[in-house]
């Protein structure tokens, strides 16, 4: 992470931010700290947009004494930090934009717990369609991430590009690297009996043969992503039964993931209709930060 985009949020939040951009930055890292401000009762009077100017460009201003304050304290850390507040919505689309506009190879934000029990559709998308890594902090940011698991499927059942789960894996180890954490490899999945397969016939397969056949092919295909991703040949790869989401929900729980690394995708409105989302449900539910990654595809838009 060359030049990071720091989203701000309420002032509980951006401890936790500061708190996390410490931790993640390396030497020549640069950070843009941005504050997108607006509140619709100010966007103007029967078409008169001039006649509340004043009034946003004190909440901008005041917005934007609270983000040097905090700017300041990165530099003490050796940060490069400039801020930026705007008057701007949606805020997906504004972030998005200053994003690109300042080079940004990531984004950090915050969503706080009230927040994402109403992270609606717009904020979905824009989390899962941007093209950068963002990093959604949901914790307080006083512990640096210790446990980091790295969400993945190797034998591709939900349809990912084969090459998300080589980035998924190779930036949980990037970032264990810099917080001095560990990595587990872990990969979900539902058992055939769930899908209602059965012995059948006697030509067919046994059930039991056919899941003891399937856990070595999982397993061999984890093993060879870890050392595509540069983990030792002991590294920690787990295999969990039940759906990735309550499987990876109850990691955070549990105290065995302060971060999670997964992929973020966008098939269309429809398809999320009926398939869902992984990262959207765990961005509601989870007790860890998020990181969301993306196809290489996506990156180099």
């Amino acid at each position: 992470m060359k030049k990071i985009l720091a989203v701000l949020g309420t002032e509980a939040e951006n401890e936790a931010l500061v708190a996390r951009l410490v931790d993640l930055a390396d030497t020549g890292t640069a950070a843009e700290l941005l504050t997108v401000v607006h509140e619709p009762h100010l966007d103007g009077y029967l078409g008169n947009t001039e006649i509340y100017e004043p009034l946003r460009r004190r909440l901008v201003d005041e917005e934007a004494a609270k983000a040097a304050a905090y700017a300041q304290r990165l530099r003490t850390k050796g940060i490069d930090v400039t801020t930026k507040a705007i008057w701007d919505w949606p805020r997906g689309d504004a972030i998005r934009r200053e994003a690109f506009s300042v080079g940004a190879d990531a984004i950090v934000l915050t969503f706080g717990l009230g927040e994402r029990r109403h992270i609606g559709s717009r904020d979905w998308r824009f989390l899962a369609e941007c093209p950068l890594p963002i990093l959604v902090v949901t914790s307080d940011g006083k512990a640096r991430y210790s446990k980091i698991v790295a969400a993945v499927d190797p034998v591709h059942a939900h349809a990912k590009p084969a090459e998300l789960d080589r980035i998924i894996a190779e930036t949980a180890v990037a970032v264990a690297k810099r917080a001095g954490g560990s990595v587990s490899l872990v990969h979900c999945y539902m058992p055939l009996a769930s899908y209602g397969a059965h012995a059948g016939d006697a030509d067919r397969m046994p059930l039991n043969d056919a899941e003891q056949a399937l856990e070595r092919s999982r397993r061999e295909a984890l093993r060879e992503l870890a050392t595509d991703a540069g983990l030792d040949p002991d590294a920690d790869t787990r295999l969990v039964e039940g759906d990735a989401v309550t499987a990876l929900e109850a990691l955070a729980a549990d105290g065995d993931a302060d971060l999670i690394v997964l992929g973020a995708l966008s098939r269309g409105k429809l398809a999320d209709l009926f398939i869902g989302s992984t990262a959207e449900k765990l961005l509601h539910r989870a007790r860890a930060d998020l990181l969301l990654v993306k196809p290489a595809a996506a990156t180099s838009r």
